[in-house]
């Protein structure tokens, strides 16, 4: 039986963030940023302290960052990073268990506030969630 996963930990408060559009030309030719909940094209990046993300619109940015997103900016970071390759066999499965036990809780957590939105008739709150089943089960 798998140990239940650790709990995320508080966000701390008040984190700013800025909603900021992209500049195409800030890019090189052929390059294009894609949505991190839909996989459209980029027009908005959310910028924090710990993370940038790529939105396709202001909305849907605003949506997600006062629906989750601003409960789980700040582990992010360490879940989505590129695990080290550096050291005996045990500490890297010991490093990898943890981000999977991290990536776990945040799971947990979403699936609570997405619930806790929805029964509180926030409905757009609780969508982000919903937007990124439907686009990993539409295969895209």
């Amino acid at each position: 039986m798998a140990a239940p996963p650790s709990a995320v930990p508080p966000a701390p408060a008040n984190i700013p963030c800025r909603i900021e559009k992209l500049n195409p030309l800030a890019f090189s030719r052929g390059q294009t940023l894609v949505c991190d909940l839909t996989g459209k094209p980029t027009v908005v990046s959310l910028i924090t302290e710990y993370t940038m993300l790529h939105f396709a619109s202001k909305k849907l940015a605003k949506v997600t960052w006062d629906g989750i997103l601003s409960k789980i900016v700040h582990v992010m970071g360490k879940v989505l990073a590129t695990p080290s390759l550096v050291g005996s066999e045990e500490e890297r499965d010991r490093r990898l268990q943890a981000v999977h036990s991290a990536k776990q809780a945040i799971i947990a957590l979403c699936r609570e506030e997405a619930a806790s939105h929805v029964v509180k008739g926030h409905f757009e709150l609780a969508s982000p969630l919903h937007i990124r089943r439907g686009a990993a089960s539409a295969g895209g």
